[in-house]
């Protein structure tokens, strides 16, 4: 069962750089595994047999053959003659003379060694008349459509990726391996990161730390300036004559199409084989406080999706499922609705939400806070909530806590007092102060802050504005949202409760994440095995729409177009000169336009508009004939609409809106609009553009394939998960150790300091030394004549 989950995870990572190129039925993939090292071969070998199986034509560069297997005529072997005997080349360089007399390599000298062997293996490698004979090829387009090579000192093979216009995925035999960080983008920190060839487990004293660091920062450094010169000058020697323009190893490095890393599709490979037999019948109090409607789109959906899967939920929540008759195992705790209008009009100095549009991200910040806090208190203060506190007998009455992440941070005590595992929920996706509480590091240079408008490509001002939003937000986290979340929690239980954990204590208990993003609405950053993404788990198959609404669409002979600014932003709140042209541009559209409007009545609506104040979104983006989503640009709307394939014009006002619809515009399928300074015109021009160039639909709809096209469903996913957490008691194996080290430890501070003090101390005592030496000079008295 383990070794076909293997094989599943690793053909859904093929198949998925695949997908990018063309459909994956009958690919042609041409696999490079040129290192002969017998045991790389155990995983090279599964992988290729199953993607023969699966009817894919391989054609591999092989250092041992694998004709003995009569894999078919789907398979072309390139045999690598001789077996290049890469031991003459470690005992002609290092004095080895048996295996075990590597245990006495020191690891600069191991490493060097890898380097020395994996350029000679691949110049042998090159030099083959086969081999050659695919580098010299006129016919390159349409020939191959994938290349497979192993990540293991043979990169100069990824320049045939370029010869043939296909995209990379490699398989690292050996793991993972610190020096692939640079090629996704990422951080390693050494701190607790071992280098693969020491050791050490995460939990490092400081004298293993500092060898980590020295043989981690070795190793960059040498293939920076030595190893990648010559593996350049190999690549240009033998592609110099086929290629214009040999690109260097760093650069087709960058190519490789592995977005993500290889445990998650190991995992959820398993995932498919298992089919969730595990875990049923679970105890899960849910404590979600803070009382966002759009926020319980996601929340909803998982209470439901665990009710029925049979598990027992205690469900904490402002607003009511009890509506829908969920069944026995289905308990509501409802909490009374606290005005969170009240701060978020205050601190805006506005009279609705469209005011907060000028609101600047510190203050948005703050803001939140303010109203985690004020709803933390808030549920704190209800007699059912308090008697789940005060409970006797906790231990064994529930299996698992679910919780919001975002800002309610107080509700972990419930996982503290039950002594259960805790898995959050982020609705809000990807935030930056997730960081820290997985131990990982999240490059600023490049990852926006979620409340600024940035894509990945920012510039020098935008990541001078990002930098400072994101250490402003960690220092007000660090110095004022903390204490203000531990002053709640001592308010209220510092009598009942010895030794009441800190805000920080709880937040190391997460087990798991469950973040509402997905590709291609996030790009590419850092994350930990335990940041689990799920984005798009509410989005439900399509239903019936109303009838009037069915007959609307149907007969919009030119499309129509949907317009709504979701749960909180409301139409109706337009400035009446804004609706003015809103209106006046619909009437002057072939289009239908469907628009959720709050108020009973709009004055002078055209007849093409149909106006409601509560319309099935998901539904309605469904149906074939809506051609563009008026949006705001909130997360639950942007992942519909790129499920359903319409294009998007966005009128952001607050938080991620701003970068939602700034990645829509990036990736080519969503146009913005400012509803303070839009024209008749403007909007009459975007609304059109977005109508009749098929560019934006086009685009839309690659994103759409991207963002359905998954090992599995967004819920599935997220039940595996919680169903894993339960079945190993809290999955502590997920947890990065970087979560308990003290931030100066985290970054190496003490590591650099006593680095600094090697090199400055000498300059500085030798300093002293002639200072006093010239001091001594002048003081020297004259002698005197006689």
């Amino acid at each position: 069962m383990h070794l076909q989950a293997l094989r599943l995870a690793l053909l859904c990572s093929v198949l998925g750089a695949l997908t990018q190129v063309r459909p994956v039925d009958g690919a042609k993939i041409l696999a490079v595994y040129a290192f002969p090292g017998k045991s790389h071969y155990m995983m090279h070998t599964a992988l290729i047999r199953e993607l023969i199986e699966s009817g894919h034509q391989v054609t591999m560069i092989a250092a041992f053959s694998l004709e003995s297997q009569q894999l078919g005529s789907n398979y072309t072997e390139l045999l690598i003659e001789p077996v290049y005997d890469f031991w003459h080349d470690v005992k002609l360089n290092f004095g080895v003379q048996h295996l075990f007399d590597l245990t006495r390599m020191k690891n600069y000298d191991f490493l060097k060694m890898l380097e020395i062997i994996g350029l000679k293996t691949t110049e042998h490698a090159l030099l083959q008349p086969k081999v050659q004979s695919l580098i010299h090829a006129t016919e390159t387009e349409g020939v191959f459509d994938l290349l497979l090579a192993e990540q293991f000192y043979q990169e100069a093979f990824l320049a045939l990726a370029y010869k043939y216009n296909i995209p990379i995925v490699t398989t690292s035999t050996l793991g993972y391996e610190n020096h692939m960080s640079q090629m996704m983008g990422l951080i390693t920190p050494w701190s607790f990161v071992p280098h693969g060839f020491m050791p050490f487990t995460d939990r490092m004293s400081f004298l293993e730390r500092l060898r980590n660091t020295y043989v981690s920062l070795y190793e960059d450094l040498d293939r920076l300036y030595n190893y990648f010169p010559k593996m350049d000058n190999l690549a240009k020697q033998h592609f110099g004559n086929v290629l214009a323009d040999v690109p260097k190893v760093r650069q087709m490095e960058k190519q490789i199409s592995q977005p993500k890393n290889v445990l998650k599709f190991l995992l959820l490979g398993f995932v498919a084989l298992q089919h969730f037999e595990i875990g049923a019948g679970s105890r899960i109090l849910a404590a979600f406080f803070f009382p966002g409607k759009s926020h319980f789109m996601m929340t909803n959906a998982i209470i439901r999706e665990l009710v029925q899967r049979g598990h027992e939920v205690t469900f904490i929540t402002p607003f009511t499922l009890a509506n829908e008759n969920l069944g026995s195992n289905y308990t509501e705790v409802l909490l009374p609705q606290f005005n969170i209008w009240r701060t978020i009009l205050e601190m805006s100095k506005g009279k609705s939400v469209l005011d907060m549009t000028d609101m600047d991200t510190l203050t948005f910040i703050k803001m939140a806070m303010v109203m985690g806090s004020e709803t933390t208190n808030f549920a704190f203060e209800q007699k059912e909530v308090l008697n789940l506190i005060n409970a006797k007998d906790k231990v064994g009455k529930f299996d698992l806590l679910l919780a919001e992440q975002f800002f309610n941070e107080g509700a972990l005590l419930l996982g503290h007092l039950y002594q259960i595992p805790i898995i959050t929920m982020s609705t809000f996706g990807f935030a930056n102060y997730l960081s820290p509480l997985v131990g990982i590091v999240t490059p600023w240079s490049y990852v926006s802050h979620g409340w600024k408008p940035y894509s990945d490509r920012m510039s020098l001002s935008e990541r001078i504005d990002n930098v400072y939003s994101s250490l402003m937000e960690d220092i007000i986290r660090q110095f004022w949202y903390y204490p203000a979340q531990n002053e709640i929690l001592q308010r209220h239980f510092s009598k009942q409760f010895k030794d009441l954990p800190t805000i920080k204590q709880l937040e190391s208990n997460i087990s798991v994440i469950l973040l509402n993003a997905h590709m291609p609405l996030e790009p590419p950053r850092p994350l930990s095995f335990n940041m689990i993404p799920v984005g798009g788990l509410h989005i439900k198959p399509a239903q019936p729409l109303p009838t009037e609404m069915q007959k609307f669409l149907d007969e919009a002979e030119h499309g129509a177009i949907y317009f709504s600014l979701g749960s909180q932003v409301k139409s109706a709140d337009l400035p009446p000169e804004k609706l003015k042209i809103f209106l006046d541009v619909f009437r002057s559209l072939k289009q239908r336009i469907l628009w959720k409007f709050e108020d009973d009545k709009l004055p002078n609506k055209p007849a093409n508009v149909m106006v409601q104040k509560w319309m099935p979104q998901s539904d309605i983006l469904a149906h074939p004939n809506v051609k563009v989503f008026i949006s705001h640009g909130g997360l639950f709307g942007t992942q519909e609409a790129v499920y359903h394939g319409v294009p998007v014009l966005g009128m952001p006002v607050y938080a991620d809106q701003y970068l939602n619809i700034n990645k829509g515009k990036v990736a080519g399928y969503a146009l913005g609009v400012d509803y303070r300074t839009v024209t008749e015109e403007e909007l009459r021009y975007s609304l059109t553009e977005l109508l009749e160039n098929p560019k934006y639909r086009d685009t839309m709809r690659r994103a759409s394939r991207i963002f359905r096209d998954r090992p599995l469903s967004a819920m599935d996913t997220a039940m595996f998960w919680i169903d894993y957490v339960i079945e190993h008691r809290g999955a502590p194996h997920m947890v990065s150790e970087g979560i308990n080290l003290p931030w100066y430890k985290f970054y190496l501070l003490d590591i650099i300091g006593i680095a600094l003090a090697i090199v400055l101390l000498p300059i500085l005592g030798l300093f002293l030394i002639c200072r006093s030496f010239k001091s001594n000079k002048k003081q020297k008295p004259k002698s005197k004549r006689h």
